[in-house]
């Protein structure tokens, strides 16, 4: 029944989530006299993201999906954890004359992780998930004068997440693969 539930609720959650992209999109659209649709990558401190993203003016939303392995251990249990994270946001771009485009925003970021654990000749894996949120601010800088499509960003982030739970059979251990506190972002993106 607890797996049900879990599921339920994260099939809530993407629904909520995709409703409120939608809804954003529909608000924008009729006010909007340009839109730009961009494909990058980033990183948020240590983690790679693939990124896709939507600007209308000054409002724009960004989604993308994130992979990181960590090897967690000691001399009696040796394990490599594989954590999944993904990122929707939205964000404001001040009016500025400058080339440069600073921004502030925020959205949820979450990670889903599975860590399988070898103690001797025995193996298990774990498995839990954890959302947090991403609020940060920082500058784009088009390169389209320069002749080049690319806009490269960075900034601050102060990221929030809860420590996940693992679970295996009714076993949960808490797993500090939670990012918490201020860190960094930056990265580029294709814009058409």
């Amino acid at each position: 029944m607890r797996k049900f539930l879990n599921f339920e609720m994260k099939s809530v959650k993407s629904v909520a989530v995709i409703v409120l992209i939608i809804g954003f999109c529909l608000v924008l659209l009729p006010n909007t006299s340009r839109a730009e649709v961009g494909i990058g990558g980033k990183y948020i401190g240590e983690v790679p993201f693939l990124i896709g993203s939507l600007d209308f003016n000054q409002f724009g939303i960004e989604a993308g999906r994130g992979m990181r392995f960590i090897s967690i251990g000691n001399e009696l249990i040796s394990g490599r954890a594989s954590l999944t994270y993904y990122l929707v946001n939205g964000r404001y771009y001040f009016p500025t004359d400058s080339q440069l485009k600073p921004y502030m925003g925020g959205g949820v970021l979450g990670v889903d992780a599975n860590y399988t654990a070898t103690i001797g000749r025995y193996e298990a894996t774990f498995s839990g998930s954890s959302d947090g949120y991403d609020i940060f601010a920082g500058v784009e800088l088009p390169l389209e004068s320069y002749g080049f499509p690319v806009t490269v960003f960075g900034g601050i982030d102060y990221l929030n997440f809860e420590g996940i739970t693992l679970e295996y059979e009714g076993l949960g251990i808490v797993c500090p693969v939670s990012m918490g506190g201020t860190t960094f972002h930056i990265g580029a993106k294709y814009e058409f």
